[in-house]
């Protein structure tokens, strides 16, 4: 079969692109880089054979791949390169959404870049730059659930925004601003566990955002030393995430730092039931 053609070469980056994917999911992110830089390569060749002017289909694909790369780079730490792509995948959603501004997944999609953005920047030190890119995609979010309050999806994945806006902000050492930010992520995420309590991956997501908040309440707690409501207040959310955890199956949370997080809840909870009195 001529891999030349179109439709070849279609398959083929299509088939590399699932090679990429699953070395991406198992952690093997020295494996996964070249298939996904075979993978850009061929839908940048489909790229270049379309016509110009609206962003087209395989287009999108480069735009999907370089979110891919991206964050390969950022797990590996190389986080000016994850930083390049991220930019060049904003690049293709940013004119998506311009043609499209109507189109709850191009909203979505520029979002996910500008989550990325904002983490690399923050890895980076450049905290005002990462805070605009978060509060950028927590506004693409917020617009697509507030036009649709029945989209589960987009309030999920406000809530991750919000967890992970609020996860950096701690990082930086602005914990006034992360309890906010990770408090409406758990009140979010909470309406939505009881919306639809079988769903596993937000219930998952509901216990992650009362991991953080009880980092944050058990950081600041740990500072002040004398106030022993921090640390009752970081019991309450590390117990609510164990709760939640406690009906998940462990093969059904698929990050491997997700994983390690929660496995900590035991500890995190005995911590503050000593210091809590």
């Amino acid at each position: 079969r001529d891999n030349t053609a179109p439709a070849g070469r279609k398959n083929l980056a299509l088939a590399n692109f699932y090679l990429a994917l699953a070395a991406t999911n198992d952690g093997r992110y020295q494996q996964a880089l070249p298939l996904w830089e075979k993978t850009y390569a061929e839908y940048q060749q489909l790229a270049a054979r379309d016509k110009r002017g609206s962003v087209t289909e395989n287009e999108r694909n480069v735009g999907l791949v370089e979110k891919h790369i991206a964050s390969v780079y950022f797990a590996l730490a190389d986080y000016q390169r994850s930083l390049d792509y991220d930019r060049k995948a904003i690049a293709i959603d940013q004119k998506r959404l311009s043609e499209e501004p109507q189109n709850p997944t191009a909203h979505m999609d520029l979002s996910f870049d500008l989550v990325e953005l904002g983490w690399c920047l923050h890895e980076l030190g450049q905290g005002d730059e990462s805070d605009d890119a978060f509060n950028r995609a927590i506004q693409l979010r917020r617009q697509v659930a507030s036009e649709d309050p029945n989209d589960f999806h987009a309030r999920s994945e406000l809530e991750s925004a919000l967890r992970i806006a609020g996860a950096a902000k701690f990082q930086a050492g602005d914990a006034t601003k992360a309890i906010l930010l990770i408090r409406e992520a758990a009140e979010t995420g909470t309406a939505l566990h009881k919306k639809d309590s079988r769903n596993l991956d937000e219930t998952v997501n509901n216990a992650l955002d009362y991991y953080e908040l009880g980092q944050v309440l058990r950081k600041r707690a740990s500072q002040q030393r004398r106030d022993p409501d921090d640390w009752r207040a970081a019991l309450d959310a590390f117990q609510k995430s164990q709760a939640l955890v406690s009906v998940v199956p462990a093969n059904a949370i698929d990050d491997a730092s997700d994983r390690e997080k929660l496995a900590k809840l035991n500890e995190r909870i005995a911590e503050c039931e000593q210091h809590a009195g």
